[in-house]
């Protein structure tokens, strides 16, 4: 399940008066709603891609909101509270009787600043004598995960290592032992080894190449398929079979 690590209230920051408080109730079962999000939701997820998922998953425990996402081919029209104005905007998750909005960061990094001008500007939703919006809510994410290289738990000191895929680069977490691990070419020429297992190949094109990022930390590893996750990481990397020299019991 998802973890909630904080919680906070604009009423623990400023003065509120009882009506203006966020409801204790409507936190609550925003809150179960989040921690019931299946693990699953986030699988292949990566650090500051957008998990899709997250918002949908959420709006399955809140089933007296409306969901941004639920109208076929487009926005939920229930959820544009400025449309009235002439404003396209929407929210994630709109409960009209409580006139609560919800928007949930479905990435890491994000600029929030619509999304906080939505809250901001509240009174703009005024519709027949009042605001459609009194309160709101920002649920926001951070995903946790180990060394994508090795058994290193979520929590563990990661960086990043990065390479190319078919269309687009792809980055791995990557833990410090992983990071510096090393194995010194051969001397016969071309002859190069894996950073991970030291099994060696004839080309280094039989290696895949990541650039690690970990703190100050900044330079190349090039592993085997057997190493690297997933395998062949790059289409062009030739297959290890045809371009083995030598294994490490060798």
């Amino acid at each position: 399940m998802v973890v909630v690590e904080e919680v906070t209230k604009l009423s623990e920051r400023r003065t509120q008066t009882s009506s203006e408080a966020f409801p204790d109730e409507s936190l609550a079962s925003i809150r179960a709603a989040v921690e019931a999000v299946p693990t699953s939701v986030f699988d292949g997820s990566t650090k500051h891609t957008e998990v899709g998922g997250f918002d949908a998953a959420i709006a399955d425990g809140l089933p007296q909101y409306e969901y941004e996402g639920d109208a076929a081919g487009g926005y939920n029209p229930n959820c544009k509270l400025w449309a009235h104005q002439g404003f396209n905007y929407s929210v994630d998750l709109y409960d009209a009787d409580a006139r609560i909005a919800i928007e949930v960061e479905k990435s890491e990094r994000k600029n929030v600043s619509d999304d906080l001008l939505k809250f901001q500007k509240g009174y703009r939703t005024q519709k027949d004598g009042r605001p459609r919006r009194r309160r709101g809510g920002r649920v926001m994410q951070q995903t946790l995960v180990g060394c994508a290289f090795c058994d290193a738990p979520p929590g563990t000191e990661t960086g990043e290592a990065h390479t190319w895929g078919q269309d687009e680069r792809v980055t791995h977490p990557i833990c410090v032992d992983c990071a510096i691990q090393t194995r010194p070419n051969p001397d016969e020429r071309d002859h190069v080894a894996c950073d991970g297992c030291g099994l060696v190949v004839d080309t280094l094109a039989a290696l895949t190449r990541f650039r690690v990022e970990l703190g100050h930390l900044e330079g190349p590893l090039q592993l085997c398929a057997r190493c690297s996750l997933g395998g062949l990481a790059t289409y062009w990397t030739r297959d290890l079979e045809e371009h083995l020299v030598a294994t490490p019991a060798e």
